[in-house]
């Protein structure tokens, strides 16, 4: 008989949330276990083939207004509370703190709705193991679970918004000394997010913490181009911490005498500004030709790839939570990439072996320099570079094998 196992998740499997991410995920999962999926409520439709999962369920996401005076008072006076507000407020000043505040006691209110709701199922449908997809307040409501069923194991995996400090409005991550102590495993999708957590909370926590790359399907090898234009591709949210505008700048700084294609795959509030500055900085530039292709599902991506027949992948973020599933996608197909060593970018980008790293703090010139040092390559360094990438995909961020890894480590448990 098959355990059960609880995941929940911010959106997967309705609409488009984290398809790309878990789908394989959740295959091996469902074939390894009895797997009740539980999702906040939104006007999307499933899209994801429901064969498998035994139980689909959703819950309603607590607003903060609708927190009463006297539930708020009776938060300020949990031990846990007071403790992290106490943490939080060291060194910061009144308006800091107030706003911070606001913040720690909203997750704290998040986290009590989300243990209502799943201590429901543990007592009726004996859940073993909960598994958080993401490590926000239904994490903390998991590990505050584990006191009410002792026999519960818990579970968490980091991306970014949920491990880095910089990354939230307040500069602080709730609850995580809580989180740290009481789950069972802490998975990380990239080495830097392990190593970030271990200095912060992870310190005599070293055997929960592991290392568990998300992984890409595999898309298949594709052949080299054989045009004589060098073809390039990106894939991205148009928001600032992407720099796109970087790309473009440096693409403006090759000679004249290389020829460029460079398609990008990605909506966001910044394209139009983006837009126009490729056609001022492309205007002088007749070697430069580009596309601004707009949202493109996951499921046609492959084929317009397979279409453009792309040499190279850029990406210049400024952040990155874990490996990103953009690169590991592309890798699977053989293409060489150009990126900053930040998050788990350098997990991917073997430097001079599976593409190119950027300067953290990056220059226009210093995406010039890259692109012109790969195509500076003959075409055997090419060559061997397209199946270093492939071999390094093969190995460490194949979805089906770091899946099936995976479901292994949860029947250990």
């Amino acid at each position: 008989m098959k355990k059960r196992l609880l995941l929940v998740t911010h959106g997967f499997p309705f609409g488009e949330s984290e398809r790309s991410f878990m789908t394989e995920e959740v295959r091996q999962l469902s074939a390894s276990f009895d797997l009740m999926i539980l999702a906040p409520k939104d006007e999307n439709e499933i899209r994801y083939p429901t064969e498998g999962i035994w139980r689909i369920e959703q819950y309603g996401v607590l607003s903060f207004r609708r927190c009463g005076s006297v539930r708020a008072v009776l938060s300020l006076l949990q031990p846990d509370v007071l403790r992290e507000l106490w943490q939080f407020g060291r060194q910061r000043h009144f308006v800091q703190f107030f706003q911070g505040a606001k913040e720690i006691l909203y997750f704290r209110y998040q986290a009590w709705n989300l243990e209502e709701k799943i201590s429901v199922f543990l007592q009726s449908e004996q859940i073993h193991i909960l598994y958080t997809y993401w490590s926000t307040a239904e994490a903390l409501a998991a590990v505050n679970l584990k006191k009410r069923f002792p026999g519960l194991k818990v579970v968490t995996r980091f991306h970014g918004m949920d491990l880095y400090e910089e990354r939230t409005s307040i500069h602080w991550q709730p609850f995580r000394e809580q989180i740290a102590e009481g789950a069972d495993g802490l998975c990380f999708a990239c080495s830097f997010g392990r190593s970030y957590f271990q200095q912060r909370w992870g310190t005599g926590r070293e055997d929960k913490l592991h290392l568990c790359y998300l992984g890409s399907t595999d898309r298949g090898e594709l052949r080299p181009s054989e045009s004589q234009s060098l073809r390039m591709i990106s894939c991205s949210n148009l928001i600032p911490l992407k720099r796109v505008e970087l790309i473009i700048k440096g693409l403006a700084l090759l000679p004249k005498t290389m020829e460029v294609s460079w398609t990008i795959f990605g909506e966001g509030p910044e394209r139009e500004k983006l837009e126009k500055l490729a056609a001022e900085e492309f205007q002088s530039c007749p070697n430069i030709s580009w596309k601004f292709r707009g949202f493109v599902p996951n499921d046609v991506l492959t084929e317009e790839y397979r279409r453009l027949s792309p040499d190279l992948f850029i990406t210049t973020s400024s952040t990155e939570g874990g490996a990103p599933v953009s690169i590991q996608e592309v890798f699977s197909m053989g293409i060489p990439a150009i990126g900053t060593p930040v998050g788990g970018i350098p997990d991917l980008i073997l430097d001079g072996k599976t593409g190119f790293l950027l300067p953290e703090q990056t220059e226009a010139d210093h995406v010039a320099q890259a692109v012109t040092r790969f195509e500076a390559l003959t075409a055997g360094q090419k060559q061997q570079m397209r199946q270093s990438v492939r071999l390094h995909w093969a190995k460490n961020f194949n979805a089906e094998k770091n899946a099936r890894h995976f479901a292994a480590y949860f029947e250990q448990l």
